[in-house]
């Protein structure tokens, strides 16, 4: 019996659709492929952040490649592309986040909660570096979920669904646009 749905990881995902390794390219190399491959940046993107070429990559090249013979889940995310989620050791390293897609679109977004309060302080203040560096405004530390993670919150996973994408699957819009009340 074939299992109901497929698993792939981040990386295999990215071997298939595009033919490299996105735990291993640096972001000039990224940018180069984005060009060959007729993907221009969009307006203010930051060619130097690594993460911005692989979610664009992922979005114009790999998702819609992703579901089609049957529901499948895309696992094992970069690290740096999951901030509340746990990290796997491994070579390399992976976070415990997946994504499920169906017909190339994401219908959920998914991860396993970190539950360690100094990591998660830690990577807080990273991404509020990030901000100030990139000339952002810092959000707020969120020091009730940090008191929740040190008081021994349990182990447990966090998903998103979302609904106006079932909606596309099952009306067979090409767009948000065209099952929202409110498009932007």
């Amino acid at each position: 019996i074939p299992p109901r749905f497929d698993r792939i990881t981040y990386r295999q995902a990215f071997l298939d659709a595009m033919g490299f390794d996105p735990h291993r390219i640096a972001a000039s190399d990224l940018s180069r492929l984005a060009g060959l491959e007729g993907v221009p940046p969009p307006p203010g993107f930051e060619v130097d952040d690594r993460d911005a070429w692989l979610n664009l990559l992922l979005a114009a090249r790999v998702e819609g490649t992703l579901g089609f013979d049957r529901p499948a889940f895309l696992l094992d995310y970069p690290p740096s592309q999951a901030a509340l989620a746990r990290v796997r050791a491994g070579d390399p390293p992976v976070a415990e986040r997946f994504e499920l897609y169906v017909r190339g679109i994401e219908l959920a977004n998914g991860y396993h909660e970190l539950l360690d309060p100094r990591e998660q302080e830690r990577r807080f203040a990273e991404a509020n570096a990030r901000r100030r560096a990139a000339g952002k405004m810092e959000l707020p530390m969120d020091r009730r979920f940090l008191a929740a993670l040190e008081a021994g919150m349990p182990s447990c996973a966090g998903v998103a669904v979302g609904l106006d994408r079932i909606v596309m699957l099952a009306t067979g819009a090409k767009s948000k646009d065209e099952v929202i009340a409110f498009p932007i």
